[in-house]
């Protein structure tokens, strides 16, 4: 597993396409070990994970997954996943992974 505060993966500046600038942002690659099904990921293969402090309140994070439908349309699609932790780095970006994200997540207390 990789893990990097301070900027995202791929020389990507955006956590989602059209959101604008996002200030604090960090990522992880991470490597499947458990899934509920093939439309998450893959065991024994990697993915990213961005956050960022959210614009409108930065005691609040938002979070986001790379997930790219490589499948048939809902409910059968498929995340596209990678073969390697330097592979999900490079290959999983912006434009292609990161469409949406959860909005100001906060911790429970």
């Amino acid at each position: 597993m990789k893990f990097r505060n301070g900027e995202l993966n791929a020389d990507d500046t955006d956590l989602t396409l059209g959101r604008g600038t996002t200030t604090n942002p960090g990522f992880a690659v991470i490597e499947y070990t458990e899934v509920n099904n093939l439309g998450t990921g893959e065991v024994g293969k990697f993915n990213v994970f961005r956050w960022a402090d959210n614009n409108d309140n930065n005691t609040l994070r938002d979070f986001t997954q790379g997930y790219k439908n490589i499948g048939p349309d809902w409910p059968d699609n498929v995340n596209g996943v990678f073969a390697t932790a330097d592979d999900a780095e490079a290959g999983a970006t912006t434009e292609d992974y990161f469409a949406g994200a959860s909005e100001g997540a906060g911790r429970q207390q």
